[in-house]
């Protein structure tokens, strides 16, 4: 996405809904959807107006929907794409961490799993 693409996006409060229907779609098990949903989650924090993206991107509820399908993803992850998913999601997390520093990770519970994940070995399956 183009930089006034994410400019628009961030203008037409639509962050919310996206990160909304990732939660949905994992439950679903729409890996498309929570492709693209990742994708542009990601193309909007780092290319969008700076001076805007923390407003829309340090919700609670953001952050829980990311959160939420980052869960997802540890517990239900099978394929390769679904371990793609996750690393995306992490990646778009850290993305947003850069750009939104007071993004509420300690109050969702994302800072508690980090650490377990990323001392965790994967086990091939």
């Amino acid at each position: 996405l183009s930089s006034s693409n994410c400019d628009c996006l961030l203008d037409m409060d639509i962050i919310e809904v996206i990160s909304k229907n990732m939660v949905g779609a994992c439950g679903s098990n729409n890996s498309k959807l929570l492709q693209l949903s990742v994708e542009v989650l990601w193309n909007v924090i780092e290319y969008g107006n700076p001076e805007k993206v923390p407003d829309k991107f340090e919700t609670s509820s953001v952050v829980r929907s990311l959160y939420s399908t980052f869960c997802h993803f540890i517990q239900k992850a099978k394929t390769k794409q679904d371990l793609q998913l996750r690393n995306d999601v992490m990646s778009v997390t850290q993305v947003l961490v850069s750009r939104c520093p007071s993004a509420p990770l300690l109050e969702c519970g994302f800072i508690k799993i980090l650490p377990l994940v990323a001392t965790n070995s994967e086990v091939k399956t």
